[in-house]
């Protein structure tokens, strides 16, 4: 390399900047196909996984909340990111370098970069979102989370990577492309400037992790100290059974009436129990999410700053690519409203998805099962009335 300061690209490739090694290269075939087969299958996975993400938040009112927007977003990066990454598997099973005409390694490399960069404002996003729904009162969270605010930060979400990642190679700071080392396309390890796009990266990954930490921190604080008050007011109603009154600040931070007669609480109050239990809940999965990506992503950056020649760097750059596929999955098993209506869209049953959107009622109509639903309730109320 031209540059007297060493790259993380450097470290990356095991080589010194004014050495006479030869720079190491992914030569093993075998390992390669490996790869690039993990590659196609984590793009199928992520296409159909991020697909049914968008399919269900459009298909059912119970999922267009304001969290889901940044859902949605993430869903719609990993897409992008998974329609690019068979580019990544072609230049893996080449035997001769990239075969295409290399704008095409240099758009994939760029998207991919983008997708990384736009990921980790999401996630961060998503965290400040559940952090300021749980701690504050919802008439604030509804004031922030306006539908134009909503779009300047999912603006932001998409605006800031192409800044950072996208726009610095194409002024001549560092260089996207065909990497002779992994056999990717990503950055070109050759540029004299390519530690700077390193440095952009870094720098992007420790705000982010910092605030997805912070948020989450004060989250469950917030709910620890809220369990100690409810032990406390249900304590000390158990020893005085007449009538009591008592406002008490529920998780979303806005604060009610409890009413008790004989431990029982008024409807209200077990509603807006449930409704913050679920809040709870969806925050759980939210945070799989995140501590997936997180494993998904940290191999990455601790292989660049190991000096040591391993395939391991190779597979730290698949595990990235891997979170692509991760999410829709965790949605599915963990997240109360994605798996029901995840469930519904697998089996057939579009017309039992809850609150179904306009977009779902206008399907049901022109395919005519909702004249069949209709028609098959008639029947059965018509046999019950028989009987």
């Amino acid at each position: 390399m031209n540059s007297t300061i060493p790259s993380m690209s450097t470290v990356f490739l095991n080589t010194t900047p004014a050495g006479n090694e030869t720079e190491w290269e992914l030569t093993d075939y075998k390992q390669r196909v490996f790869i690039g087969i993990i590659f196609i299958l984590i793009s199928v996975v992520g296409l159909v996984g991020n697909l049914m993400v968008i399919v269900a938040v459009n298909l059912s009112r119970k999922l267009q909340t304001a969290t889901n927007v940044f859902v949605l977003n993430t869903s719609c990066v990993d897409l992008l990111n998974c329609l690019f990454l068979p580019f990544n598997a072609v230049s893996m099973l080449s035997r001769s370098g990239w075969p295409l005409p290399s704008g095409f390694c240099t758009v994939a490399g760029g998207i991919t970069m983008v997708c990384l960069g736009a990921t980790l404002v999401n996630l961060s996003l998503i965290a400040i979102n559940r952090a300021y729904l749980i701690v504050n009162p919802r008439d604030n969270y509804c004031k922030l989370y306006s539908p134009v605010k909503l779009g300047l930060m999912v603006f932001f979400a998409w605006f800031y990577p192409i800044m950072a990642f996208a726009l610095p190679p194409s002024l001549g700071i560092g260089k996207l492309g065909y990497s002779e080392a992994y056999k990717v396309c990503f950055w070109d390890d050759d540029h004299e400037l390519v530690y700077i796009n390193d440095y952009i990266v870094a720098l992007t990954f420790l705000i982010s992790f910092i605030t997805i930490i912070v948020c989450y921190a004060m989250i469950y604080v917030h709910v620890r100290r809220h369990n100690r008050r409810l032990q406390v007011f249900y304590s000390n109603n158990h020893t005085k059974p007449s009538d009591a009154a008592s406002t008490r600040e529920l998780v979303n931070g806005s604060s009610i009436k409890i009413t008790e007669k004989g431990h029982n609480c008024t409807l209200e109050t077990q509603a807006r129990k449930s409704r913050n239990k679920r809040e709870i809940q969806i925050t759980k999965n939210l945070f799989y999410v995140v501590c997936a990506f997180f494993l998904c992503i940290l191999p990455y950056p601790i292989t660049l700053t190991i000096p040591v020649k391993s395939i391991a760097d190779v597979y730290a750059g698949v595990l990235l690519m891997a979170n692509s596929c991760v999410n829709p999955l965790i949605y599915s098993f963990k997240h109360p409203h994605f798996n029901v209506i995840f469930r519904m869209m697998v089996r057939g049953h579009l017309d039992e998805i809850p609150q179904p959107s306009t977009l779902l009622k206008f399907i049901l109509r022109s395919t005519g099962i909702d004249r069949q639903r209709s028609s098959s309730n008639l029947r059965t109320n018509e046999t019950g009335s028989t009987r």
